[in-house]
């Protein structure tokens, strides 16, 4: 018994102790490397060697975040691969996961699907990775072609967001915007 509480407490302190070596995400730093089964039933490998938006989410409003998000980059970056989504889903109860990833599934189209992961892990780490940000609503996370970070936002999707991001968009070589009108507001 007195073995098991050493062996608990062990475990509490080393997962703490990786929580708390995360390093919080900045501009300028390189994405950390993710790989997952993407809801396509393929592989969603981050950061690739194209410029690319990254979502991160952990709630629901996240997730209606990542839809507006996304529709606003295909309209106004038809030339930029679509958003990839990392949808955290191991704060809920593990026998309603399924039922959840089905739905989220359902909602999207396939080119978004092949884009969106389900991570059943490491939320703690993610949410320490992005100390700072708004959590109840999507972050966002614009990469180079070389993967590093070049624009962190968060918060709820406002025309003004959309300007931020569209203007750290603007200054990578490798995304041409489709028009230099804004899109529609979500």
């Amino acid at each position: 018994m007195h073995s098991l509480r050493r062996t608990a407490v062990f475990l509490l302190l080393a997962f703490g102790l990786r929580c708390a070596a995360a390093q919080v995400l900045q501009v300028g730093d390189p994405f950390p490397p993710v790989t997952a089964h993407s809801l396509s039933g393929g592989t969603l490998t981050l950061p690739d060697t194209h410029a690319t938006v990254v979502l991160v989410g952990f709630t629901r409003a996240s997730g209606d975040d990542s839809s507006r998000w996304s529709a606003r980059l295909v309209q106004d970056f038809p030339t930029l691969p679509a958003a990839d989504d990392l949808i955290f889903l191991d704060s809920a109860p593990g026998f309603l996961r399924g039922m959840i990833a089905s739905a989220i599934r359902n909602g999207m189209t396939p080119q978004r699907q092949a884009h969106s992961a389900i991570m059943d892990r490491d939320s703690a780490l993610w949410k320490s990775r992005l100390k700072g940000s708004d959590l109840s609503h999507a972050v966002v996370l614009v990469l180079d072609a070389t993967g590093h970070i070049r624009a962190i936002l968060s918060g709820p999707v406002t025309d003004a967001a959309y300007a931020r991001l569209r203007s750290a968009l603007s200054t990578l070589p490798d995304v041409m915007a489709r028009s230099a009108t804004p899109s529609a507001k979500p």
